[in-house]
């Protein structure tokens, strides 16, 4: 009898045990949520409307995630991390679930995603998040190759120090941008941007050029300078 009480105590446990478990943890669906790769700029690279139709800013970054809980219990609720801050919260609406909102800092965060019942809480794996900015906050830092014959000057910080870098420059000269002494600049320069308007230096060149920068210019006013070639 003994026996038998302590086996049918053994086995009520382990029901109570199962039965107030936490949430599965989720786990994102990167190809659901854009390998997690999102942006404050919008490109629509093939108009031919104008620069200022083809180049969007947005103060938001509308941000969509998808995640999975295919087995145990999913929970109510979830929370959503960047580096420990939560940054969205809502419902869980079964084994899968797409969470949408908008974030305004761009930068590179570290995502969790928190799944929630009355019993408790489970987070996910941490993924890491891009959010693209102008201000290029959303960069890795660059680490840093210059020859070391270019010595660190102290500048008089009123002074505009300022070097011409061109792209081309990394092939036939193997000079790329991680060889510039950057302590000792204030200003890349980065070249050719045009200008708007009767650009007789740009018709020279022949090609496109002057043809792509006369519909980059369209709705922009003579003597503003566009971005003529998006994709370089």
């Amino acid at each position: 009898m003994i026996r038998f009480n302590l086996c049918a105590a053994g086995v009520a446990l382990a029901l109570s045990g199962a039965a107030v478990a936490a949430p599965t943890a989720p786990s994102v669906d990167m190809y659901g949520s854009n390998n997690l790769q999102f942006s404050k700029i919008e490109l629509a690279m093939e108009t031919t409307s104008g620069y200022y139709d083809m180049v969007k800013y947005h103060d938001q970054a509308k941000i969509t995630v998808k995640f999975n809980q295919w087995s145990g219990t999913p929970g109510d609720t979830y929370n959503i991390y960047f580096d420990g801050v939560k940054v969205a919260t809502g419902a869980i609406t079964g084994g899968q679930t797409t969470a949408t909102f908008d974030y305004g800092q761009g930068g590179l965060y570290q995502m969790e995603i928190e799944a929630c019942d009355a019993t408790g809480c489970s987070k996910s794996d941490p993924a890491e998040i891009t959010i693209a900015d102008t201000d290029g906050s959303h960069l890795k830092p660059l680490t840093m190759n210059v020859d070391p014959n270019n010595k660190t000057y102290n500048t008089d910080p009123s002074v505009v120090m300022g070097t011409y870098f061109v792209e081309w420059g990394i092939y036939g000269r193997n000079y790329t941008v991680d060889n510039m002494p950057a302590d000792n600049l204030t200003h890349i320069l980065y070249g050719f941007i045009p200008i708007c308007g009767p650009n007789e230096s740009v018709k020279s060149v022949g090609g496109n050029s002057f043809n792509a920068l006369q519909t980059a210019c369209r709705g922009v006013p003579d003597y503003e300078v566009v971005i003529h070639d998006p994709w370089a």
